[in-house]
Order: structure tokens, then C-alpha cells, then sequence
């Protein structure tokens, strides 16, 4: 056991509140990154196309479904472009998604399938 010495119990509650006073601070945002338009690209079948830029939800991730006019598709990537900017840091500057059509989805499943049924037969 350490011998404690007059002073070292107010050093030692002083660093406990500056720690808890650290870890409540949140991350600041300095982009718009919340409220960027995704640049959408239909990758199947190549080459891609570009389907146009929409206002996803930020929270827009790979296997979400999104639906434009009459067509479902599914996200299969989605990416950010950061760019490096003096005095703020990375700063987000681009958000892209790429999309496959969900029954263009639902045929490569069903041959994935049947291809590795026909190995197993064989």
C-alpha cells in the first residue's frame, strides 16, 4: 500500500473529472457529410450507369433496398470520397452507392445455385 500524501487525494479526484469531462465531449462534424447527395450507378450488368443523385438517409449501407419509379434495387457498395483540407482536416466531399436491380439480384442467386448443385453432381 502507497503512503498517501496531503494534496494527492484532490490530484487524484481532478483527474477523474477532467476524464470524465474528456469523454463526454462529441466528435464535431465539420462537413456537411449528413447532408451530401448520393451519386447512385447501376454496376450490373457492365458497364455501369449512372441512375441519377439522390437524398438517401445517411445511414444508407450495402444490402438496403431502394426503390425508383416501378424498379427495386438493392445497395451492393457504398463509398465515401474524403479530400484533405488545411486547417480542418479530412473532409468529406462525396458520397457514391452502387445498386443492382433486385430481380437481376434474385437470377444470379438462383445460378449460383444451380452451378454449385451441377459440381456436386458431378
Amino acid at each position: 500500500m502507497l503512503a498517501s500524501l496531503p494534496g494527492d487525494e484532490d490530484d487524484v479526484t481532478k483527474l477523474e473529472k477532467l476524464k470524465t469531462r474528456d469523454s463526454a465531449k462529441r466528435f464535431k462534424v465539420r462537413d456537411n457529410r449528413d447532408s451530401l447527395p448520393y451519386y447512385v450507378d447501376v454496376v450490373s450488368p457492365p458497364p455501369s450507369r449512372p441512375l441519377g443523385v439522390f437524398a438517401l438517409d445517411k445511414n444508407t449501407q450495402s444490402g438496403d433496398l431502394v426503390e425508383y419509379g416501378s424498379t427495386n434495387y438493392e445497395v451492393k457498395k457504398v463509398r465515401q470520397l474524403y479530400r484533405y483540407r488545411s486547417g480542418r482536416g479530412m473532409v468529406m466531399i462525396k458520397k457514391a452507392a452502387e445498386v443492382v436491380e433486385a430481380s437481376r439480384l434474385l437470377e444470379e442467386r438462383w445460378l449460383q445455385r444451380a452451378m454449385k448443385l451441377g459440381e456436386s453432381g458431378q
